[in-house]
């Protein structure tokens, strides 16, 4: 899951199992009331002074989420 096309393309071309499912669109939203066996999370970059204003998916929201709330993401 990634909010942007190119990562997309970049998974599928890396990890070609009938297992992997493949979602284009934000994780914290996506992921909302649904559980899963396993996360992933290739920790974005650090921002840049500013980002924020310009550029709401950059930063350290998504790795946040899923250190802080993560557990809520998980299947027992």
């Amino acid at each position: 899951m990634d909010i942007n096309p190119h990562a997309i393309q970049c998974a599928r071309d890396q990890i070609q199992s009938p297992k992997a499912r493949y979602h284009l669109g934000s994780a914290i939203d996506t992921m909302q009331g649904k559980q899963v066996d396993l996360l992933m999370c290739n920790p974005p970059y650090v921002p840049r002074p500013g980002s924020s204003d310009d550029n709401p998916y950059e930063g350290i929201g998504l790795l946040y989420e899923l250190i802080m709330e993560g557990k809520k993401y998980l299947n027992p």
